[in-house]
């Protein structure tokens, strides 16, 4: 649990706003600062009010993903890597 925080709804690694935007990331440290006195109590999130413009969910979802289909069992790279699982957890564990 977090002491005490505010949030920004932005992609991962951009919570104080988007690259090369300055204005924007001041805006976010001084929204911050003037709004953290309302967390009162431990556990405390505060949203602040800063979007980051298009849907960037709705795009993120949308962009090629490369990796290898997952699936419910676990998958190996090698078949040195399966024997491995196999001899320190056992076969159950190994092949889901």
């Amino acid at each position: 649990m977090v002491p005490r925080a505010v949030f920004t709804d932005f992609p991962l690694g951009n919570t104080a706003g988007p690259p090369n935007a300055p204005d924007v990331q001041l805006a976010i440290a001084r929204s911050a600062l003037e709004n953290i006195h309302q967390a009162t109590a431990p556990g405390t999130i505060i949203p602040l009010d800063h979007g980051w413009g298009a849907p960037w969910k709705d795009e993120a979802r949308q962009l090629l993903d490369h990796r290898t289909t997952r699936f419910d069992t676990p998958q190996y790279q090698e078949a040195s890597d399966r024997a491995a699982a196999i001899a320190q957890h056992g076969e159950s564990t190994a092949t889901g």
